[in-house]
């Protein structure tokens, strides 16, 4: 695509065109309206059904630790004798109240009473049970915005006006340019179907995983420290045992994500006067749409505005070259100035030589075979 404007510009007057922008008042007006959901994927679904079978398997199968229990309590209470109440006595001596000269036999008045039993109460279980919990927030949480429709807005306006003098001539211009990329949601009808299906089950899951003696014991002491917090203990079952592994993956997972999902979804929303060199980009994009307005007054002239002072432009568009680059890199030296376009200049150069070069051989092909044509 060729640009005619840069045509106009070429053969434009400089002592016109330096009057046109000195003479300029313009403003640029930017409108920026975006709101942007979170992707509302399955993904946690799959998850969390994923992991089910597994959960409800370490939930059914839940470790355990021996707790020993010990009271010094008067010896008719006492139902069993072990080794740890003969070691409690013989330091305590002050428990005996008569020995036996004849047999030995010592009498005490109270023993140490032990009773040891199986608790539920450990790490890993306390781990489990946070997980259910965790689920079960999530689970609600989403339910609340799995089929909600939220219309997306990506919106983006642009409004231009300029006025200046040329003499007697009061230019001005008006412009506008909106880019809009708004959307609704929809969820089809199948997904929905599907969804349903799946979140039945997970619900499944949960009545399944609350029903487990293990889920109801550490329920019990919910009060008392039952539920763990992050960072993740990596106990020895955590590592090797495979449900666990599964467990511990979704637990990632639900974290990671959770504090994404209470997230509000991103908004963007501008009104604002633009400063920068976008308005110098429209005020010169003014300039050549008064070019072109102007050529009405060429051809009034019958002036061939294809014959162009070719030096006068190039020397006009490498000046506005080097102020825009300037005006980007506003501690750049001369030296580096020089160097960025000698190196820009030969890279440009050989992309030039390379395709006259191209044109050449097919040019050349293309002649000889028209000669062998002819000399047939």
């Amino acid at each position: 695509m060729s640009l005619n404007q840069l045509a106009l510009y070429k053969k434009s007057n400089p002592d016109i065109n330096d009057a046109f922008m000195n003479n300029m008042h313009s403003k640029l007006n930017v409108h920026i309206d975006i709101k942007r959901n979170e992707t509302n994927t399955e993904e946690w679904i799959e998850q969390i059904l994923s992991a089910g079978p597994h959960i409800l398997k370490a939930l059914q199968s839940p470790t355990k630790q021996i707790i020993t229990e010990e009271e010094v309590v008067k010896i008719e209470l006492v139902k069993k004798v072990t080794v740890e109440t003969i070691k409690h006595l013989a330091k305590n001596t002050n428990l005996i109240t008569d020995i036996d000269e004849e047999t030995g036999d010592v009498r005490p008045k109270k023993l140490l009473n032990t009773h040891k039993e199986e608790d539920y109460f450990t790490y890993e279980n306390k781990f489990m049970y946070t997980l259910v919990t965790m689920i079960q927030d999530f689970v609600d949480f989403k339910k609340k915005k799995v089929f909600v429709d939220e219309p997306e807005k990506n919106l983006r306006k642009i409004s231009y006006e300029g006025k200046t003098k040329i003499d007697q001539e009061r230019v001005c211009i008006k412009s506008e340019i909106s880019v809009d990329k708004s959307e609704d949601v929809e969820i089809e009808e199948e997904r929905v179907k599907n969804i349903k299906e799946q979140l039945a089950q997970i619900d499944m899951y949960l009545r399944q995983f609350k029903g487990t003696e293990l889920y109801k014991t550490i329920d019990k002491k919910k009060d008392k420290g039952a539920k763990i917090s992050p960072p993740l203990k990596m106990t020895n079952p955590l590592l090797k045992n495979v449900h666990y592994q599964y467990a511990v993956k979704l637990w990632n997972y639900l974290y990671e994500n959770f504090s994404k999902e209470l997230k509000r979804p991103y908004k963007e929303k501008k009104d604002y006067e633009d400063k920068t060199i976008l308005t110098t980009l429209y005020d010169e994009t003014f300039l050549l749409d008064y070019l072109s307005f102007d050529l009405i007054k060429l051809r009034e002239r019958n002036e061939d505005i294809s014959q162009i002072d070719t030096k006068r432009y190039i020397k006009k568009i490498t000046e506005n070259l080097i102020i825009k680059i300037l005006e980007l890199n506003q501690g750049m030296t001369e030296a580096q100035l020089r160097e960025m376009l000698a190196e820009n200049y030969i890279k440009v150069r050989n992309k030039y030589n390379a395709n006259i070069e191209q044109i050449e051989k097919i040019y050349s092909k293309n002649i000889k075979q028209f000669m062998v044509n002819m000399s047939k």
